[in-house]
């Protein structure tokens, strides 16, 4: 005998989890950018529960119509929530997207949409171009009067963006600016640079101009719900708290589980002095969207300190 036969007070050399429930996982309708747009992509969204998730539980993947073989999307990724799948070139047609989600028992759960159909983008003749007329921030843009050469261009463009968005996240925001507006020069209908270019904008403390990015980015794509949130917090800075409200309200119009456009109503009504309104935009924020763990915190530091948030904004602002 190696030692004393373990009795009740016999402190474990380990415990095992012992699991046979799967995780509880939704896969969410499937949205699409209308129309299509060069990059195309699809905005993957769903809901995934288990007390034993692994710590990247979620691996997406794809199947083009007559196709029996599944190509991987992308994963194993964390329990986000959502994802933007950017679709190659090379598909088109009738595609059905999997979700697999693992917890930490080996235990599996998979959902598969309906069919969406990825269409091919408008032909370039037929794509609309409208001058930025705002120098400072629209270099003068270059028309495509033919096919020639047109596709060239938009995948200069797209990869001037694709350096815009690199140098943002590192918090490069001159850099970032200087190669959306580059961007724009190659396609002056690619909205989503006119959205990279406002927060590059905005970072550096130009909220005017900013909020002129956004603007635009909406003329070209009013459905942007990034544009939105862009515009409003640009009007925020400004103090023009209608216009931001207008544009939240939007964007919860469009979808009412929105929580971070809940959590910025309600910090609008704080600045607008409405106390009980920020309460009920605060509890939006902090119940909708379970998954949501980030903003929820927010909403829940905010509640409670509602009334000290409240007053300080009362309290006479210095002049600057």
């Amino acid at each position: 005998v190696s030692g004393q036969v373990p009795g009740s007070s016999t402190t474990p050399h380990c415990w095992v989890f012992v699991d046979f429930t799967p995780p509880v996982v939704q896969l969410h309708e499937l949205g699409q950018n209308d129309p299509p747009t060069v990059p195309q992509s699809v905005h993957i969204r769903w809901s995934a529960m288990d007390n034993a998730l692994a710590k990247r539980p979620i691996s997406l993947s794809y199947r083009e119509a007559m196709s029996e073989r599944w190509q991987t999307l992308t994963g194993p990724i964390a329990n986000a929530g959502a994802h933007d799948w950017r679709v190659p070139d090379s598909v088109v047609g009738d595609v059905e997207i999997r979700l697999t989600v693992r917890d930490m028992g080996g235990n599996l759960s998979e959902v598969t949409s309906p069919a969406i159909r990825i269409e091919l983008p408008r032909p370039p003749a037929e794509r609309r171009s409208v001058e930025l007329p705002i120098a400072a921030f629209a270099a003068p843009t270059r028309f495509a009067g033919s096919d020639e050469g047109d596709a060239a261009e938009l995948d200069r463009a797209l990869k001037l963006y694709q350096q815009g968005r690199k140098h943002a996240a590192r918090g490069e925001h001159r850099l970032a600016a200087s190669r959306f507006r580059n961007a724009l020069e190659a396609d002056p209908d690619f909205s989503e640079a006119l959205v990279g270019l406002g927060g590059a904008l905005y970072a550096q403390g130009d909220g005017e101009k900013a909020a002129e990015a956004y603007e635009f980015a909406l003329l070209r794509k009013p459905g942007s719900r990034d544009a939105r949130q862009g515009l409003a917090a640009a009007y925020i800075g400004q103090r023009r708290f209608g216009d931001a409200v207008q544009q939240l309200s939007r964007i919860v119009q469009a979808d009412a589980k929105d929580v971070e456009a809940w959590l910025n109503l309600g910090d609008v009504s704080i600045y607008q002095g409405d106390e009980i309104l920020a309460r009920e935009h605060y509890e939006k924020a902090l119940t909708l969207d379970p998954n949501a763990k980030d903003t929820i915190d927010k909403a829940r530091l905010r509640l409670a300190n509602l009334k000290r948030l409240a007053f300080d904004f009362r309290q006479p602002q210095p002049s600057k």
